[in-house]
């Protein structure tokens, strides 16, 4: 695979090992296995959140919440 590699941890489950996490089953989430470059929240996150994600890692965009008070959008 070329470089460079970015790793995008999309949702709870991926960040925290959601409601089965941390257990002898699950672990605590991918960052204890790979680095995490992005990490977008939610369960299931909202399209919006995984768009700006993925911008972030190509490097497109800044790193601020894309759902917030202060740009008029209103979260779910």
């Amino acid at each position: 695979m070329p470089t460079p590699k970015r790793v995008i941890a999309v949702g709870v489950c991926a960040l925290s090992g959601g409601i089965f996490g941390p257990s002898f089953v699950c672990g605590r989430g991918v960052a204890d296995l790979l680095p995490v470059d992005v990490e977008v929240p939610g369960n299931p996150p909202p399209p919006l959140a995984i768009l700006h994600g993925l911008l972030v890692a190509a490097g497109r965009k800044p790193a601020k919440s894309p759902v917030s008070p202060a740009n008029g959008l209103m979260e779910a």
